[in-house]
């Protein structure tokens, strides 16, 4: 029987040999990084994660990060999220005046602060990519082109204000983003963290 770190190097080769040409195909013309500014710095494997893809703009990065299952025959999953310029490629953790942060972040929050929802709001995604969805439902899609492609919809309908969110010339958003992050996560369970990860709402 094939062992699972095995299984694992032959799945990553696979991912960096066969499914990233195709996906980064698919992301290029999704995406039309270069309106953007976005221009694409790394695309392959990286110590003890998952492989990666990232592109870079002068304010902020995003990075697509290809998650291999951890058990045979499940569908392939693609998390797409974003850093400020300091952010390593390779870690989702970096230390940040003396503690350590996440640098790397999804959408979920920064989408209900861009539409001015409370913290504690039920809301679980934007009214805009419930039609998304509906309309895109039968397409047949892979989860890695739905994904890609709900991204690029966010692009659309946000345009700069995302982005601006991340940007290192905006620290007074910065700070606001960082303060509802906190409140937000002060409302459930906070977290107190440990030694290797620290509390969710430590993000730089």
């Amino acid at each position: 029987m094939i062992s699972f770190d095995d299984y694992y190097k032959k799945e990553i080769e696979h991912v960096i040999n066969v499914e990233f040409p195709w996906y980064i195909d698919l992301i290029e013309d999704c995406f039309n990084f270069k309106r953007w500014g976005f221009h694409k710095i790394y695309s392959g494997a990286v110590p003890n994660a998952m492989p990666i893809i990232v592109y870079e703009s002068n304010q902020c990065r995003v990075r697509f990060v290809w998650e291999i299952s951890t058990s045979y025959g499940d569908p392939e999953g693609v998390s797409i999220l974003y850093g400020r310029l300091h952010a390593p490629i390779d870690k989702k953790i970096m230390d940040w005046n003396g503690e350590k942060h996440y640098c790397w972040h999804d959408d979920h929050l920064a989408l209900k602060f861009l539409d001015g929802l409370a913290t504690d709001s039920n809301s679980k995604r934007p009214d805009f990519l419930q039609g998304f969805y509906q309309v895109n439902k039968n397409r047949g899609w892979r989860n890695a082109e739905i994904m890609a492609r709900r991204h690029a919809a966010l692009w659309e309908h946000y345009e700069q204000r995302l982005f601006d969110i991340f940007d290192l010339n905006h620290p007074h958003l910065w700070k606001q983003y960082v303060n509802y992050v906190e409140e937000y996560y002060s409302k459930g369970l906070m977290w107190p963290g440990n030694s290797e990860f620290p509390p969710l709402h430590k993000i730089c």
